[in-house]
């Protein structure tokens, strides 16, 4: 929860800086992040699990990631990106969610061209949960994706596919344990100005 708290304000801290010293920061991108999860939440587990019998019904679903996006040129194909992504986890066949923010800080290169320009990105990425519903997510993991950079007028729109690996999950919560999948891959699409 700490962890959110701080995300937050960083973000926050970020948009009221950034106008004020918007002269002296050129070339820096703000922008919104939205894209889907292309693997599911959680694995299967070989041991019998006590289903929810119900009908699967969420009063508010979001199965999408959103987020907003920085980033700032470091060279002349380099480039730094911090990302803050909303992501709530769902359980298949349960009306439970883990609500995250997910923080991927990436070095991203991008070749040159005239229209879309293609590029590479890595590093490392930090998640916060919350709401665990018998679940324990890992807090880090790695991060590559990869793209192209469409760049209009005064904007530019970064259709990416990323994959990240994480870490295990913490000591478990319940018996038998509810594990999210180590492996995800999301299909995003930015629009920064």
């Amino acid at each position: 929860m700490k962890l959110i708290r701080c995300s937050i304000l960083l973000l926050l801290a970020l948009g009221v800086w950034v106008p004020v010293f918007a002269q002296t920061l050129k070339g820096l991108w703000l922008g919104v992040v939205v894209g889907v999860p292309l693997t599911g939440d959680f694995q299967s587990s070989s041991l019998p699990i006590l289903t929810y019998t119900g009908e699967v019904k969420r009063s508010f679903d979001f199965p999408f990631v959103a987020g907003i996006t920085v980033e700032t040129p470091i060279g002349q194909h380099w480039s730094a990106e911090v990302d803050g992504l909303y992501r709530r986890l769902r359980y298949q066949h349960d009306p439970s969610v883990v609500v995250t923010w997910q923080l991927p800080v990436l070095a991203k290169y991008t070749l040159s061209s005239r229209r879309a320009r293609p590029f590479v990105e890595g590093g490392p990425s930090f998640r916060a949960a919350g709401n665990l519903n018998s679940s324990n997510p890992s807090h880090y993991g790695i991060t590559v994706g990869a793209g192209a950079e469409v760049p209009l007028i005064r904007f530019k729109i970064n259709p990416t596919i990323r994959y990240t690996h994480w870490a295990a999950d913490g000591p478990a919560r319940t018996s038998p344990p509810t594990l999210t999948r180590q492996n995800q891959v999301e299909l995003l699409v930015g629009f920064s100005f």
